[in-house]
C-alpha cells in the first residue's frame, strides 16, 4: 500500500516518526509541547541525540525557518544535547533556503550539522542536502530497497488533530497614501516576533510592497525573515510574508500561528470581505500635521465605516504614526490631536479608539524614513530595528504597540528593557 501524506500537521509529524522508525532503524520520541525547537529526537544511546523539526506546508519551507533552526543547534542547549539536526518537509525547501544551508556550511565548516528532507507519497525522505558531516551515510539513504511500507496515521481513527490556538488577525487599513500603512504592518510583525511570536504577514496591496521587502530571491518564491531574540540563549522566531491565495491554501498547516498581520488593499472595498470578516484588530495609521488634519481625519471616519460595514466585531485602532515630540511640538501636537478627536467622533463606536500617542506612537525616524534601503543596494531583507548608541527608537514603539495589543488578548508580560 501506497501511504497518503497527512493532511494535518500532528498526522505528518507522526508519519516522520514512524518512517524514521521503521526504515531507518531509529528510536524517536515526541518531546514535550513546552520545548522550543525541534518536533521529534531520535536517540542514540551514549550519543547525543539527532534534533528533527517538522513541517508540513503545501507551500516550500523558507529561508526564515531554515535559518532558525540552525540558530537553534547553534544555542549551547542544543549543543550539548545534539550532535546534529533533520529538518524534513512535506513540500521541500526554497532555493535561498538551500544556498543558506550550503552557504554557511562553506563559510563555516564548524556551522551546525542539519540536513534538510523532503517526505514523497511513497513514504521515503529524500535528502534535499545532506550534510557532508551526517551520521546518514549514503548507503543509509531512505531510497533504498524496503519491503514494509509505512503506515499513514491519517488511517489511524485514533489519531485526533489538536486544534490551532486562538489565533488573532490584524488588519493594517488606510485609503490614502504616505500614512505608512506597509511600515507598520512589517514593523508590528518585526514586534511580535521578538516577543517569541511567528508572524504570517499578508500582503494584500496589489503593489505587493512586503512581498518586495522581504524578499530573498528575484521571483518572490521565499520572502521571509529570521528575526533573532531579544536576549541570547533563545531561538528567534519568523515573519513569513504571503499572498491571500498562498495562506488560503496553507493556513491549516501553520497550526503555531497565532499572529496573522495584513497589509491591506488601500482601495478599501477590494479587500476580501472574507478575510475583513476575519479582524479582530484593525489599525489606521494616521499623522498629526497642520495640512492633513481635516483630510485624515476624514480618511479615519470613512475608513472604519467600510470596516464596520464588513466586521461588527473588530477593534479599530487609530494609530499616530511619524510623531514628533520635540519641546516645541508639544503645544501643536495638543492643538492637533484635539482637532483629530473633534473631527472623528471615536465614541461614536464602543470598539472604535484613539491609541493615546503619550503612551504608545511610532515616533519619526530616520531609520524608518530609510526603510527599503537594503533593496537598492541589494542586501538581505532587514527592519529598522538597529541600535544606534545602545538605543532603537522604532523598536521600542513598535514592542509598545505590541504589548498594546497582546495586553487585550491574553496576559500582558514585561518584555521591553
Amino acid at each position: 500500500m501506497v501511504p497518503r501524506l497527512p493532511q494535518n500537521p500532528d498526522q505528518f509529524e507522526d508519519q516522520v516518526k514512524a518512517i524514521l522508525e521503521e526504515k531507518y532503524g531509529y528510536e524517536v520520541i515526541k518531546p514535550s509541547k513546552n520545548n522550543f525547537g525541534y518536533d521529534l529526537e531520535i536517540i542514540r544511546p551514549g550519543r547525543r541525540s539527532i534534533a528533527v523539526q517538522v513541517k508540513r506546508f503545501k507551500i516550500p519551507v523558507n529561508k526564515g525557518h531554515v535559518k532558525r533552526f540552525i540558530n537553534f543547534m547553534r544555542l549551547a542547549i542544543a549543543g550539548s544535547n545534539f550532535s546534529e539536526g533533520f529538518f524534513i518537509s512535506a513540500s521541500g525547501f526554497t532555493k535561498p533556503a538551500r544556498d543558506y544551508r550550503n552557504d554557511e556550511f562553506n563559510k563555516n565548516p564548524n556551522t551546525p550539522v542539519v540536513s534538510l528532507g523532503i517526505v514523497f507519497h511513497n513514504g521515503d525522505i529524500e535528502w534535499d542536502y545532506l550534510d557532508p558531516r551526517s551520521s546518514l551515510h549514503p548507503s543509509q539513504d531512505s531510497s533504498r530497497e524496503t519491503s514494509s511500507a509505512v503506515s499513514s496515521p491519517e488511517d489511524d481513527p485514533s489519531k485526533v488533530h489538536k486544534k490551532a490556538s486562538r489565533r488573532y488577525y490584524f488588519g493594517i487599513f488606510t485609503n490614502k497614501g504616505g500614512t505608512g500603512k506597509t511600515i507598520v504592518s512589517a514593523h508590528l510583525a518585526g514586534a511580535f516576533a521578538l516577543l517569541k511570536y511567528d508572524v504570517i504577514l499578508l500582503d494584500i496591496d496589489p503593489q505587493r510592497n512586503l512581498k518586495k521587502l522581504f524578499q530573498n530571491d528575484e521571483d518572490y518564491e521565499d520572502s521571509s525573515l529570521f528575526v533573532p531574540p531579544l536576549r541570547p540563549g533563545q531561538g528567534g522566531n519568523v515573519i513569513s510574508v504571503l499572498d491571500e491565495a498562498e495562506w488560503e491554501v496553507d493556513k491549516d498547516n501553520h497550526n503555531d500561528i497565532k499572529i496573522v498581520i495584513c497589509d491591506c488593499n488601500p482601495t478599501l472595498e477590494e479587500n476580501s470581505s472574507s478575510l475583513v470578516e476575519e479582524f479582530d484588530y484593525c489599525i489606521i495609521p494616521t499623522t498629526l500635521n497642520p495640512l492633513g488634519i481635516a483630510k485624515n481625519s476624514d480618511v479615519v471616519r470613512r475608513t472604519f465605516d467600510q470596516i464596520r460595514s464588513k466586521n461588527s466585531k473588530a477593534e479599530v485602532h487609530a494609530l499616530i504614526n511619524s510623531y514628533v515630540t520635540d519641546k516645541a511640538a508639544k503645544k501643536r501636537n495638543d492643538l492637533l490631536l484635539n482637532l483629530l478627536k473633534r473631527q472623528t467622533d471615536f465614541h461614536e463606536d464602543n470598539k472604535f479608539y484613539l491609541i493615546d500617542p503619550n503612551s504608545c506612537a511610532i515616533h519619526y525616524s530616520k531609520s524608518l524614513y530609510y526603510w527599503g534601503m537594503h533593496i537598492v543596494e541589494k542586501k538581505e531583507p532587514e527592519l529598522a530595528f538597529k541600535e544606534f548608541g545602545g538605543k532603537c527608537v522604532p523598536r521600542e514603539d513598535f514592542l509598545k504597540l505590541a504589548d498594546y495589543f497582546r495586553g487585550r488578548f491574553e496576559e500582558p508580560q514585561s518584555t521591553i528593557g
